[in-house]
């Protein structure tokens, strides 16, 4: 049977676990809350890589990690697979599709995750895994924290300071046609339920498939 994708991310089994610790919630060791934003870089993740458990695989910690909003980007499941693969009756059906963004010109925003990188070698491990994006600076005025971005009536004072990075697909990635590859668009909401109701309701509004937000998608089981 297929179910709505806003269902199936609601209903998370009692056994995921995404190691997701109270340290991410903002409640930090005392020494790591000393570490200063002003020495390290940001990377702003939006699909897979807001897992943590994803992150720890590229020696990423993300005991720092923020709940943010972007604006100036569109999030859709348009892009071509580098390295992930489904089986072939979802080839066939055009399910391969993951996450990527792009710049818009119509006030589009998206959530998503900011994670300090203080190891620069951590750059090179990333892009060799993202090498289906492009890594683009954004400016610090186009992220705000998720709880008191504009869209919730808060501020719009940008949390990071320092150089803020994003992946955006590649052009000759995009292919309009894609739906999203099942497996895949179940680890990133995981990831994204992980922050909490709110953030997952986000996520499934401003991730889109076509011109449809993934809410009202289905997907095969």
């Amino acid at each position: 049977m297929r179910h709505l994708v806003l269902e199936r991310f609601r209903s998370l089994p009692a056994s995921i676990d995404l190691n997701v610790s109270q340290s991410m919630r903002g409640l930090v060791d005392p020494e790591m809350s000393s570490v200063k934003k002003e020495s390290i870089e940001f990377l702003v993740v939006y699909g897979s890589l807001m897992c943590p458990s994803q992150l720890a695989e590229l020696s990423i910690d993300s005991c720092l990690s923020e709940a943010v909003v972007v604006d100036g980007f569109r999030r859709s499941f348009h892009q071509e697979p580098s390295w992930r693969r489904v089986d072939d009756d979802l080839e066939k059906a055009g399910h391969r599709g993951v996450l990527r963004v792009d710049r818009s010109q119509v006030g589009d925003r998206f959530n998503a995750i900011m994670v300090p990188i203080a190891d620069p070698h951590a750059w090179q491990v990333l892009d060799h895994r993202e090498r289906g994006y492009d890594r683009v600076e954004v400016q610090p005025a186009q992220v705000s924290l998720f709880e008191h971005s504009a869209a919730q009536g808060g501020t719009t004072d940008a949390p990071a300071r320092g150089a803020v990075w994003i992946y955006v697909g590649k052009p000759s990635k995009f292919n309009p046609q894609l739906r999203p590859n099942p497996s895949y668009a179940e680890i990133c909401r995981r990831a994204a339920s992980a922050w909490g109701e709110r953030f997952l309701d986000r996520f499934l509004a401003t991730t889109f498939v076509g011109g449809q937000a993934l809410s009202g998608i289905d997907l095969p089981d």
